[in-house]
């Protein structure tokens, strides 16, 4: 969510007047004041905990469903997790179905219709998010159609909410104005003072549902990805319109200045930015006195207003005196009262007189520029989301004016300094900072602030890569502060980055990194035996043996970890793959003995209990724990054959990947999408398959294994499209098919053409494929028409093939078949007697190999359609062919072309047959051999084959 919309809901969620609410239970007050502050997470817990312990108030019995949904709306709102926030918002829609449907007249239906209006809206953000961080336009326009489905779908919500809120209001001011005149009596004052709230909350509720209802035809504008699109300046002046009328008489009302704001938010979109200027200026005209207290959200809703304005007033170019006049008495008006946006306002107005001090004279520059940096000095030690880019503009202005970065001068600013570096991800500048403040430690009295500095200089160096440094820091504090609390934490400092030198050192300089992880182990070890900081030295010390191919120490060593200890889940993970390796060097060892076996066995034994222990925590280090076991198990379940239960493990890594959208994979991330290619490949699981293969092709560089994989998603992409050939094959011999369903078939046979040939084109060229990956992209582009690519294939895996300085039996049958398929292509161009001379040779030199017999049988069928004499030649070459499989128990796919082939060749001989009882006799043959092949295995090798037998029957049959 964009600071400045999230910034707009928190303000809409806040106008609720925060006057007492009488004869409204305490714990109704208690889940509107969290709800209210964000906090709908707290707000469900206490929710469904007054519901467990049986406490749900009387006056909250009714709308206790619509209460929970109302919280976990905005739950979901403020979590940044996209995976727990769409499981909140399932559950608040089914909270909210349940609510409408047990009281659907209920006093609080318009509240219930409004939720779920704002939940489709979110639903709709989040989509949309979604869709701006995607790189793949076919991606990108998918998540733009849905967050235009939940628009849509929030807007007769919205209009339900406004009618029925509207009504209510109205109903309560005729009933205000009725008891005008009551004789004002202590009770009657107290009644009319809670008549006025209900009126005022009622007027506020009709007002808020019309503002969301007005910024639908908006949101929906924003799903187009053409910003020029027929429909979407239309919908902007819709929503225009809409805004506008909210306006009118809350002019200076919070609702009314919302919806102001907004449109100037349309009307910068639209290109009017002079209108836009103009809006923005008068929301800030409307801004109240600095000695008005105001919530912090309606501060940042008039500082992001200010905010546009600057942005607008640089698009048109006006950073004239006016400009920079107004914003620092905007600046001057707002200092006792600052909110994020106001440090926002200071930047950008730096970076504004930044700019249009290139045009001053020297001296004035000069000035400028000394001011620039004094601001954002003052700025970059506040936390706010805008103190890093203050910092950096900083040393960006201060280099180019000529100034030296000044040395902290005592303790307190080099501490604060080294503060900020290491919050804004700077390690190398907060080293810096803190060996400064070692050097001014005699002024620092605490001596526990001075151990933190020591602690955080090793910490530093190490995310700074000064590895070797930060080792010998932390090892040394730890001996020197055990009893520090910070002592232990020192400790796994230095055994984490001496086990990282001891997998990066040279042969000569392993011992001395080994023997410096030993030492630091055994401390750790002896000093705080029972902490979890033994568990990590245990853990460090078995991630050594197994660097050092010694499995069974690895084993020894995880053992020892407390099973009682918040490490226990990863240790037994740790095992578990320490027992696979023991397996695996079994097996490539060709000693799969019973013990070997036993070692798988306990491995996986051990994966799924660490699988089930980790599952049960929400701590990051667990999290990666069960993305570990799964994505092992997921590994050994597809050894093991067992293919659904390795797509079910390797499902939420695949979602997860999606979510986190890195750039570029990491190891395991890689094998997750290649194990997972390998599931979907089995279970021809085609739309899985291709969903790894895109991720592959778009976060990964050229590999062998990925080649692989990609070439695999690419034969069942070669599958799809044959079966759509076979189905419109299929379509076009019915008498009269069904148009719609024949268009259909069309446009899905199309789409699979112009997928495969997309992921063939862009596989081609990649210089890491083996012999039979070239051979396979050949026939895939040969089946799809490229006559080209699939000629440039064979021929790069016939000269791989031939650079081979040793053949093997499987290189020379490889190379026979893509000679055997070169060949086929000059019988595909129409060069017959060329092909059948080649394939003549190639027979003679392999009389064995099964490829060059079944091209030169391809060859005689094609020459037969201008010579009638080769029909029953190639008959005869497709029949020694078949009788080869003939007696074969399990037929292989080629066997069913070759009888097709049979047929084609038995009917071409009767179309040319000199007389009518030879003809009759080869149709009768061609008829019996298709017919008694499609009894025995009625499915062949697929649809397109039985399309193919049946379309030749029906030619043979007689009318």
């Amino acid at each position: 969510m964009s600071r400045c919309f999230r910034t707009l809901v928190c303000a809409a969620l806040l106008l609720v007047p925060t006057l007492p609410l009488a004869a409204v239970e305490l714990q109704q007050e208690f889940v509107n004041g969290l709800r209210k502050q964000g906090f709908g997470d707290l707000g469900t817990y206490y929710l469904k905990q007054l519901e467990a312990d049986k406490k749900v108030p009387a006056s909250m019995t009714e709308t206790f469903d619509l209460e929970l949904a109302r919280c976990m709306q905005v739950a979901a709102l403020f979590t940044e997790n996209i995976g727990e926030a769409k499981q909140l918002r399932d559950q608040t829609r089914t909270q909210l179905d349940k609510f409408l449907k047990e009281h659907p007249t209920h006093a609080e239906a318009g509240a219930a219709f409004d939720t779920y209006g704002v939940l489709s809206l979110t639903i709709g953000n989040s989509f949309l998010q979604q869709a701006h961080a995607q790189k793949d336009a076919k991606a990108k326009e998918d998540f733009m159609a849905q967050a235009k489905t939940a628009y849509e779908e929030s807007r007769p919500r919205l209009t339900e909410a406004a009618k029925l809120f509207q009504a209510h209001y109205e109903a309560l001011k005729a009933a205000a104005e009725g008891g005008e005149g009551e004789t004002r009596t202590a009770k009657v004052q107290t009644s009319k003072r809670r008549q006025e709230e209900a009126l005022f909350n009622a007027e506020y509720d009709w007002l808020n549902a019309r503002y969301n209802l007005a910024k639908v035809d908006y949101f929906v504008a924003q799903t187009y990805t053409d910003p020029k699109h027929k429909d979407v300046k239309p919908l902007l002046e819709n929503s225009e319109k809409a805004l506008y009328s909210i306006r009118q008489g809350y002019e200076n009302a919070l609702p009314g200045l919302l919806a102001f704001y907004w449109s100037g938010r349309i009307n910068e979109q639209l290109g009017n930015l002079e209108k836009a200027k103009d809006i923005y200026e008068e929301v800030t005209g409307s801004e109240p006195n600095s000695d008005v207290n105001l919530s912090q959200e309606i501060l940042n809703f008039y500082g992001e207003n200010f905010l546009r304005r600057m942005s607008v007033a640089g698009q048109l170019k006006k950073h004239d005196e006016q400009f920079f006049a107004d914003a620092e008495d905007w600046l001057k008006d707002n200092i006792g009262r600052k909110s994020d946006s106001y440090y926002g306002v200071v930047v950008e107005l730096a970076k504004a007189s930044a700019a249009e001090a290139e045009r001053q004279p020297a001296a004035e520059k000069a000035k400028t520029m000394a001011k620039v940096v004094g601001d954002l000095r003052g700025m970059a030690k506040i936390t706010s989301p805008y103190q890093n880019e203050a910092i950096k503009l900083i040393r960006l202005y201060a280099k180019a004016n000529g100034e030296e970065l000044e040395e902290a001068k005592t303790f307190d600013e080099a501490f604060a300094n080294a503060d900020t570096a290491m919050k804004n991800g700077q390690p190398a500048d907060a080293v810096i900072q803190l060996e400064r403040a070692i050097v001014l430690q005699k002024e620092e009295k605490d001596p526990e602030r001075l151990q933190f500095v020591q602690y955080q200089l090793a910490l530093a160096k190490y995310l700074s890569e000064d590895v070797a440094g930060s080792v010998l820091d932390a090892d040394k504090f730890a001996r020197e502060f055990p009893k520090s609390k910070l002592g232990p934490p020192a400790a796994v400092l230095a055994i984490n980055g001496s086990l990282f030198l001891c997998s990066s050192a040279t042969a000569a300089d392993r011992p001395a990194a080994e023997k410096q992880l030993n030492s630091i182990v055994k401390f750790t070890l002896d000093t705080w035996p029972n902490r979890a900081e033994a568990d990590d030295a245990r853990i460090a010390l078995g991630s050594l043996k197994m660097a050092n191919r010694d499995p069974e120490g690895a084993i020894a060593a995880y053992d020892k970890v407390n099973p009682a200890s918040e490490r226990a889940a990863k240790s037994q993970s740790l095992a578990a793959k320490a027992h696979r390796l023991i397996y695996a060097m079994a097996r490539q060892a060709n000693k799969l003995d019973d013990a070997a076996k036993a070692h798988q066995t306990q491995s996986r034994t051990q994966f799924e209990q660490a699988l089930a222990a980790a599952s049960k925590s929400s701590k990051p280090e667990d999290e990666l724990v069960v993305s570990e076991c799964r994505l092992n198990l997921a590994e050994m379940h597809l050894e093991a054959g067992e293919v659904d239960a390795a797509i079910a493990m390797l499902t939420p890594l695949e979602t997860k990947i999606r979510e986190l959208n890195p750039e570029s994979l990491d190891n395991a991330q890689l094998r997750t999408l290649l194990s997972a290619i390998r599931g979907h490949s089995v279970k021809k699981n085609l739309a899985g398959a291709l969903a790894c293969g895109l991720l592959l092709l778009e976060k990964t560089t050229e590999s062998p294994q990925v080649n692989s994989a990609l070439v695999s998603v690419s034969r069942l992409m070669r599958d799809d499209y044959k079966a759509d050939q076979g189905k419109l094959l299929e379509l076009a011999n019915m008498e009269s098919p069904d148009q719609a369903t024949v268009l259909a078939a069309n446009i899905k046979a199309d789409a699979s053409k112009a997928a495969l040939v997309n992921i063939l084109n862009k596989l081609a060229p990649r210089e890491q494929l083996n012999l039979p990956e070239m051979v396979a992209l050949g026939d895939f582009a040969a089946d799809a028409g490229l006559q080209d690519l699939a000629q440039s294939m064979y021929q790069r895996a016939l000269e791989a093939g031939q650079a081979l300085t040793t053949k093997t039996p499987q290189t020379v049958a490889a190379l026979t078949r893509v000679q055997a398929a070169l060949i086929g292509l000059l019988r595909a161009g129409g060069q017959f007697p060329a092909a059948l001379v080649q394939v003549n040779a190639l027979i003679a030199a392999n009389p064995k190999a099964l490829d060059p017999k079944i091209e030169r049988a391809r060859i005689l069928q094609g020459m037969a359609d201008t010579d009638p004499s080769k029909w029953k030649e190639a008959a005869t070459a497709w029949s020694e062919l078949r009788n080869l499989y003939q007696r074969a128990p399990k037929k292989p796919a080629a066997y069913y072309d070759m009888v097709y082939n049979i047929g084609l060749c038995l009917a071409g001989e009767a179309r040319t047959a000199n007389d009518q009882k030879t003809a009759a006799e080869k149709k009768k043959q061609a008829i019996q051999l298709l017919k008694g092949t499609l009894a025995l295995a009625p499915e062949l090798n697929g649809p397109e084959m039985v399309a193919k037998f049946k379309a030749l029957l029906d030619e043979l049959s007689p009318p």
